[in-house]
């Protein structure tokens, strides 16, 4: 859809920021999670094990807790996320846009391309 919605000779431009994009979030967002949610200091299993029984539950209920902040956080973002494409619809794609190849094709046809099935090859 990234390539549909601008002029077509910088088609390859959006494709590649937005996969930039991507990339960048997926890298970045496992080190924001490992901070907010285990941002607290841990404490061993030895010194677990060296505190009282009661000592012992309450940190466990203070770790799960610890956890609901950034998943309700988590929550929200995403039920404000889908508002706003609810509410900012993406244009319909037109036929002139579309220029699909109107014949069936199989998995095999894609995968007699060299190069999809190196890619295919290389993901796993």
């Amino acid at each position: 859809y990234v390539a549909l919605l601008g002029p077509e000779q910088t088609a390859s431009s959006r494709l590649t920021l937005a996969q930039a994009l991507n990339s960048l979030g997926t890298a970045i967002a496992p080190i924001f999670g490992g901070l907010l949610i285990l941002g607290n200091t841990v404490k061993s299993a030895d010194e677990l094990a060296a505190l009282p029984a009661a000592e012992q539950i309450a940190y466990r209920v203070q770790e799960a807790q610890s956890v609901q902040g950034p998943y309700v956080g988590l929550a929200i973002a995403l039920a404000l996320l889908a508002i706003f494409v609810y509410l900012f619809r993406l244009p319909a794609l037109t036929e002139t846009t579309e220029q699909a190849d109107s014949g069936t094709h199989t998995l095999l046809d894609a995968l007699r391309h060299k190069h999809v099935l190196f890619g295919v090859l290389a993901i796993f």
